[in-house]
């Protein structure tokens, strides 16, 4: 469980907040190339290189899901529908980083949950993406003015 004290900083400290977003961003990215490396360096022929190349999807794998949980409970918290389509945005991009990292390795790692992380990437790609249209639309809609005669005048 989080310290009451340590969320109410990141809450409050907009700088921390942001040191806090951007040092997910990176950790995130790591992850992904790290993956990537993995299978540039394995023998997908050996069995222990698959058991290698498995933890590295399931570090991936819980970055996706993580990503996507916290991006909804951002979004979901954003005043601004515009705001929230951009962090979907964000999502989007890591899903694309990550599928185009997997891309490769799902065929030459069928065994070792290649497939099913690039399933399950593409799915809040998809996900996101469709949240993030819904969030421009929104924001579209809220920044014209509402057509006179639209609502009864009160008397």
């Amino acid at each position: 469980m989080y310290d009451k004290a340590v969320i109410a900083t990141m809450t409050t400290a907009t700088t921390d907040y942001h040191s806090v977003i951007e040092s997910m961003r990176a950790l995130n990215l790591c992850q992904v190339e790290s993956l990537e490396k993995a299978g540039q360096k394995l023998d997908p022929s050996d069995q222990h290189s698959c058991d290698v190349f498995n933890k590295y999807v399931a570090d991936v794998h819980a970055t996706i899901l993580y990503n996507f949980e916290l991006t909804g409970y951002r979004a979901m918290r954003m005043a601004e529908p515009g705001e929230a389509a951009a962090i979907w945005l964000e999502l989007k991009q890591l899903c694309e980083k990550a599928m185009g990292a997997i891309q490769e390795y799902k065929d030459l790692y069928p065994s070792c949950g290649a497939p099913e992380l690039y399933d399950l990437t593409l799915a809040c790609w998809s996900e996101a993406e469709d949240r993030r249209l819904a969030n421009a639309k929104d924001a579209e809609c809220m920044s014209k003015p509402i057509p006179a005669g639209l609502f009864p005048t009160p008397k």
